[in-house]
């Protein structure tokens, strides 16, 4: 930067650098010299340590959360659309490929195939708003956890997963009692529960099911995705929103599609209530459990 440039172009200059860079000119400019110049540098270097401090304060506030990072971010409509996009994707290459027809005779071929793509997306549900948290300079993106703190909420998510393992499967039940019609696990968990007795990578993959693969959704569609929505319309309608698109993500019958749409509405109004992604973390986690673990008694 041009030190002869006018104080508004300079001033201009300074807000768009770091505050360590602030720091270092602050050392180096001559304030005799350039006491204009001295000033700026120093009214920047206190704006940026004000902006800091209620960072600070914004962190000792999100400290239960340690995805709190996802609260903060102004997510653009590029963003949603660019991660909903990536979405519809993978729904379209699973319907475009089914695997069961296209590898009919080699059902070792037709696992690998799905426990493929299905990784992949998982990763994908994971990393994008991460990257997108990165790009944008959100920091710290994961604060340290304390063990004392995981079990705390863990305890506080066992009531939540009742309550909504109840009112989901009692909604359920009347449906199906009146329509006559009988709910189905996700698609991939038939597969899987078909294979279980087979291949150590089911077994793996299904672990990752209850373990990984809930951070990994809880991040996209409750950290990111409602986030998202609920910066521009009202939370009803960001609820109602997300989950529509959790359903999409999860392939089944309708009434099992039903029951995916009403557990990603109680995920998102626990991810509300408690304020951190932690407690649907863990209901999700345990609604998997209990699904795969049907798949694989009534399949296996």
């Amino acid at each position: 930067m041009d030190i002869h440039e006018s104080n508004e172009a300079y001033e201009a200059y300074l807000r768009g650098l770091p505050l360590a860079e602030l720091l270092g000119i602050e050392a180096y400019i001559d304030q005799n010299e350039y006491p204009d110049r001295y000033e700026l540098v120093k009214k920047c270097i206190a704006e940026k340590q004000d902006i800091a401090e209620k960072q600070d304060e914004e962190w000792k506030h999100f400290s239960e959360d340690p995805f709190a990072c996802f609260r903060k971010v102004r997510w653009t409509k590029k963003d949603v659309l660019f991660g909903i996009g990536i979405l519809v994707i993978f729904y379209a290459f699973g319907i475009l490929f089914p695997f069961p027809v296209l590898f009919g005779n080699n059902p070792r071929a037709v696992l690998i195939s799905i426990l493929f793509l299905s990784s992949l997306s998982q990763i994908y549900l994971f990393v994008y708003p991460c990257f997108v948290c990165r790009k944008l300079d959100i920091s710290p993106l994961f604060p340290p956890l304390s063990i004392s703190m995981l079990m705390k909420e863990f305890f506080k998510s066992i009531k939540y997963y009742f309550i909504a393992a109840l009112s989901i499967g009692i909604i359920i039940r009347v449906i199906s009692f009146i329509s006559n019609y009988t709910a189905e696990p996700s698609g991939i968990w038939q597969v899987l529960g078909k294979y279980a007795h087979v291949n150590f990578y089911v077994s793996f993959f299904s672990i990752c099911g209850f373990t990984l693969f809930p951070i990994f959704e809880e991040v996209f569609f409750r950290g990111f995705l409602f986030n998202a929505f609920k910066t521009r319309l009202p939370v009803f309608v960001a609820i109602v929103l997300q989950s529509l698109v959790f359903t999409m993500f999860h392939s089944s019958n309708l009434l099992g599609m039903i029951s995916i749409f009403l557990t990603g509405i109680a995920l998102a109004i626990i991810y509300e209530r408690r304020k951190s992604l932690l407690a649907p973390i863990f209901v999700h986690g345990t609604i998997n459990f209990a699904g795969i673990l049907r798949c694989f008694l009534t399949q296996g």
